[in-house]
């Protein structure tokens, strides 16, 4: 009776474990494009989930971990292309900046002579209720065909 106790509850919590959705609310889109002087900008675009917001790379120390940005494993500073909403936070208690439904950032970066070029944005999303740790998402380029 006992084995098939510690079976089945072992049988359920497996099934239980498997059978979690995991939340991805915050798709990343990368693009690069090369000017006509050579230079290259790349394009950064987060469609959110309804419900879900992303936090500016400006946001208050205090509050969410911001949106940060690294290319060639350096940190930088991605101009948002889209306008930043401004309001308390209630999970935070902190007056933030963060985007819904879409956020667009860009980098312009000099031709570096090299043939690929990556880097990666770190970000938080909360949708007012719970928050989700930091994600990574990398991107990764190839210059020259």
């Amino acid at each position: 009776m006992r084995t098939t106790f510690i079976i089945i509850f072992m049988a359920f919590s497996f099934f239980k474990v498997f059978s979690q959705k995991i939340v991805s609310p915050v798709k990343w889109n990368f693009e690069i494009v090369q000017g006509l002087d050579h230079n290259y900008k790349i394009l950064a675009t987060a469609t959110i989930d309804k419900g879900w917001v992303l936090y500016s790379q400006f946001t208050s120390d205090e509050g969410p971990i911001p949106t940060s940005f690294s290319v060639q494993n350096e940190d930088v500073t991605f101009v948002e292309d889209t306008e930043v909403i401004k309001e308390m936070d209630e999970v935070f208690e902190v007056e933030v900046l963060k985007f819904k439904k879409e956020a667009k950032f860009s980098y312009s970066l000099p031709d570096i002579g090299q043939d690929h070029i990556s880097g990666y944005v770190v970000y938080m999303t909360c949708d007012g209720a719970r928050c989700l740790p930091p994600v990574k998402a990398e991107f990764n380029f190839n210059l020259r065909n």
